[in-house]
């Protein structure tokens, strides 16, 4: 951790941390574009592609409709512009734009608006990436076990193991509304129960979730700025990138996983084309994937639609900024300290660093 800081904060920056702090946890455009019955579909749309069925979702939502978050934005915003000319200014109003936006996207849950404003804060990027379809070495028999099951290689034992060896102020819970296998909050790590996993699959997510996200969060409260906290502009995606180094750094990132992370990227595209929900299933099926995993794919990138028109898609940010992270890195590897130590953007670590190391006032 970088260990000299500014003598003192402006004021205006103090009062603009509240702000955001409170807007950010408001927002939440990902809890609004869950589904509350996506459980309940989960079993029903998995039972019927077993049956040989085509399905597709009858998601229900709670869009979050909250004018105090468009308030404290606002208020955010004139604290900023009307202070003198401060180095992380213009970061500031980077996240104030970004949650505007988010707050938008949680407001049009469930319907066609969704899809358009997701392009904007889910971009496309062009990158390379592996093949998603083609031969792969199978796995010889793996073992499925419970997620939440009491054993060493559960998930669950998993993420617990991983928050007590670097103690962290985190909590372990279960969650039937995830749509994936686990989420990290302000102050928890969520894992789906009722669902199954190998070993391998369980550690990985695990080292995720925890070394790529809880402990970012932990560290990010020593931190002066409150956007370590709640993040830069694209400090979430950056996040998800820094997330897929670690693993393969610990020798997690296989050619499985690599192809799962292709596959939503291609997914979404073919989503945001006009693919719909039935289609997208199809499509990973025809890729290689299972039925369940085809099903767990296409809930993930059509969250907040009714899979008849484009979701949120943000899995297609995954591959490319895992990408980007590791190619900065490589190059730059004392940025690393940074997103180790809050939320931050690859283009923003370099900022922050420096107001940290006292540059600037």
């Amino acid at each position: 951790m970088i260990t000299r800081q500014p003598a003192s904060l402006p004021m205006w920056l103090k009062r603009v941390d509240s702000l955001l702090s409170m807007a950010s946890k408001m927002a939440s455009s990902l809890r609004a574009l869950t589904p509350t019955n996506a459980h309940a579909e989960h079993i029903r749309m998995r039972d019927a592609l077993t049956a040989g069925q085509s399905v597709r979702p009858t998601w229900t939502y709670e869009p979050l409709m909250d004018s105090a978050t468009g308030n404290a934005l606002v208020f955010a915003e004139r604290e900023i512009k009307h202070a003198n000319s401060h180095p992380l200014a213009d970061l500031y109003l980077a996240r104030i734009e970004e949650l505007a936006l988010e707050t938008q996207m949680a407001a049009a849950a469930g319907t066609r608006r969704l899809g358009e404003l997701a392009k904007s804060r889910y971009p496309q990027e062009a990158c390379a990436r592996p093949a998603i379809s083609g031969p792969v070495e199978p796995e010889l028999s793996p073992q499925l076990i419970e997620t939440e099951a009491r054993v060493p290689s559960s998930l669950r034992s998993q993420i617990e193991r991983l928050v007590g060896l670097h103690t962290l102020p985190f909590r372990v819970a279960p969650s039937t509304t995830l749509l994936a296998l686990a989420a990290t909050g302000d102050d928890v790590v969520w894992y789906a129960p009722h669902r199954k996993t190998t070993a391998r699959v369980a550690e990985r997510t695990a080292l995720h979730e925890v070394v790529g996200h809880a402990m970012p969060r932990t560290l990010a409260k020593h931190l002066p700025f409150g956007i370590a906290m709640f993040g830069t502009a694209r400090g979430h995606d950056d996040q998800e990138g820094y997330a897929i180094v670690l693993e393969e750094e610990h020798g997690l990132l296989d050619e499985r996983r690599a192809r799962e992370l292709a596959l939503r990227f291609e997914a979404v595209d073919r989503m945001r084309d006009g693919a719909d929900f039935a289609e997208t299933v199809a499509f990973a099926c025809e890729s290689g994937v299972s039925p369940v995993e085809a099903l767990a794919l296409a809930e993930r990138i059509f969250r907040g639609s009714d899979g008849s028109f484009a979701g949120a898609g943000r899995e297609c940010v995954y591959w490319p900024r895992y990408l980007a992270v590791k190619s900065r890195l490589a190059a730059k590897p004392h940025l690393r300290k940074m997103l180790e130590s809050g939320q931050f953007s690859l283009d923003s670590a370099s900022i922050v660093e420096s107001c940290l190391m006292g540059d600037f006032t």
